[in-house]
């Protein structure tokens, strides 16, 4: 039987040599709906309860981290029905086991670090959920001081990683461990992507990659049943508002959901809707509404936020680039493991090429930047940039350590300044004159690693559409992945046919057709792939048709039908030459 949990990847003896392994971060692989959270919880509370060695009643704790406030709700909900699950032997254990465990975001964590640099040395145990989050959360500055403190720990310390989207960090931690950590090794791949492939539910999902509009998907959706859309960062609150008031109806009544943190100022306050909404959605693991049939929704429900809906039938990703996200999204969904017949489809639209290189315009600055302090002298990187200088700088005193008094006082003064985010650097002016430059390494690896993928749609549309770039990479994580383009470009056509035609061909090898049908496949090779004649732009005739598929390896045999009254028609067979 396929190991669908994590639970059941792993012996009682791995599980002890898990968490208890000391030098480097262990990093698991594990897709959403593995139930990541029940094996940490219950072979934590094991930890705490003097089950594993050398663990046991001590000082030392240990720390469960996760990325949004709605994840941790939710770790903290499961964590209270776990303990509410154990058997304890006095009341002084369960006392001592629920006082063990300390749950904090990577935010909170980061600001404790800030405030205290040995903040970490109290806990003995480390368990890091949705670690993607030290990449793609480049933004708020710390989470580099964090990854980075959180390896040192590792030396002496177990610490684990857990994420459905691994490969972009451990490619980071190979690069950074040259830079910063003296070429050691940083971490142990506990379980690699295709180790975890079978994990999960993902062979629960049917996948159609499409280059085609939202508004043809929906009508493949029928009327009564369930969806939710994720939409993009280019979707404002505004327009997600405005796209729920188009697709709703009288008998389709749609609802939406995006961060629950607005704007105040250069700060933020809580939109107590929203909150309410998402409280109701974590509670029930549904819509936070039964009236609803679809949720149009954005980034911020990419975890954290379990849908256990067995009548959420569709998932529709639109113009969604980033591998990364595309499996936080689809893991929203939580399948029914009593239930084979709860499946998922989900359809992946990517058609949008001038968003992508709007996002490509804001990454080539980026490493545009990087590229010049990587090859010019520090006094000429400050004098060419010095207006980006002067917006990413912060004068702090003399320190020993510049780099942490530095986010410091960035973090201090976050929301009274004006920065330019697409710089990837954060400069120290010391009091004594000493100036610094710190790259973000986090910031410049995640718009690598934007880059990378944009690069490789924009380059190959040529081609290929889109979602053919999309189809081909998906593969890589899911099994049951398809492709229906539409509107494909002359030159994708023609490229499309070298790799589609001989497939097709091969289908038909032996099949006998009539003049009509002949007819019409010769239509179908016109307007599939743009097979047709030169000049004239019709058809391909018998002849051109022949010498046409004859570079694929096939030809056209004729031969003579069943006699039908006086006539004795022709018929035509596809053979391979």
């Amino acid at each position: 039987m396929t190991a669908r949990y994590l639970s059941e990847k792993f012996s009682k003896e791995q599980v002890e040599e898990l968490f208890t392994t000391k030098g480097k971060i262990q990093m698991i692989t594990a897709p959403t709906g593995a139930g990541k959270t029940y094996f940490v919880q219950t072979n934590v509370i094991k930890i705490a309860k003097g089950e594993f060695k050398p663990f046991g009643a001590s000082q030392k704790k240990a720390l469960l981290l996760a990325n949004r406030s709605a994840l941790i709700t939710q770790i903290k909900e499961d964590l209270k029905n776990n303990l509410d699950a154990t058997y304890f032997e006095s009341i002084n254990e369960e006392e001592y086991v629920s006082k063990y465990i300390d749950i904090l975001s990577y935010q909170s964590l980061a600001k404790k670090i800030l405030e205290d640099i040995t903040f970490l040395e109290k806990y003995n145990l480390i368990i890091a959920d949705e670690c993607h989050y030290f990449l793609n959360d480049y933004w708020n500055n710390t989470t580099q001081l964090t990854l980075n403190e959180l390896i040192n720990h590792s030396v002496d310390n177990t610490i684990l990683f857990f994420s459905a989207t691994t490969e972009e960090l451990k490619h980071f931690m190979d690069i950074i461990k040259d830079i910063e950590f003296d070429g050691r090794e940083l971490y142990n791949e506990v379980l690699s992507v295709e180790e975890s492939m079978d994990l999960g539910f993902n062979d629960r999902l049917d996948i159609v990659v499409t280059n085609d509009e939202l508004e043809n998907v929906m009508q493949q959706i029928p009327a009564d049943e369930k969806f939710i859309i994720f939409v993009n960062e280019f979707m404002t609150k505004n327009k997600i508002e405005d796209l729920v008031k188009t697709m709703s109806t009288d008998k389709r009544a749609i609802g939406f959901m995006y961060s629950k943190w607005e704007q105040q100022g250069r700060g933020f306050k809580v939109d107590e809707e929203m909150a309410k909404k998402y409280d109701l959605t974590i509670n029930n693991e549904s819509f936070y509404d039964d009236y609803i049939l679809g949720i149009i929704a954005n980034n911020a429900m990419d975890n954290g936020v379990n849908l256990k809906m067995e009548d959420l039938k569709h998932i529709v990703l639109l113009n969604q680039y980033d591998f990364t996200q595309i499996k936080q999204f689809i893991g929203r969904k939580r399948h029914n493991p009593n239930n084979p017949e709860d499946r998922t489809n989900v359809y992946i639209i990517s058609h949008n090429k001038a968003e992508l290189e709007k996002i490509k315009v804001n990454c080539d600055k980026t490493m545009g930047y990087v590229k010049d302090y990587e090859t010019l002298t520090k006094e000429e990187f400050m004098d060419k940039y010095m207006v980006d200088i002067t917006l990413n700088s912060v004068c702090i005193p003399k320190y020993e350590n510049s780099y942490l008094e530095g986010l410091k006082m960035l973090d201090r003064t976050k929301y009274n300044v004006e920065r330019n985010n697409d710089f990837p650097f954060m400069i120290t002016f010391c009091f004594d004159g000493n100036v610094e430059i710190h790259p973000n390494y986090c910031q410049i690896e995640k718009v690598a690693c934007k880059l990378n993928i944009i690069n490789g749609v924009l380059g190959q549309l040529q081609y290929c559409t889109m979602a053919k770039f999309y189809e081909v990479n998906l593969r890589k994580y899911y099994k049951n992945v398809s492709i229906k383009e539409v509107n494909k470009s002359k030159s994708q056509k023609k490229y499309s046919a070298l790799e589609e035609i001989p497939e097709y061909l091969d289908n038909l090898k032996g099949v006998s057709i009539n003049k009509e049908q002949y007819k019409k496949l010769r239509e179908e090779f016109k307007i599939k792939w743009d097979v047709k004649h030169e000049k004239k732009f019709t058809v391909l005739g018998d002849k051109a048709f022949n010498e046409y598929i004859s570079q694929f390896g096939y030809c056209i045999m004729k031969g003579k039908g069943k006699k039908v009254g006086n006539t004795i028609p022709t018929i035509y067979i596809i053979a391979k030459n």
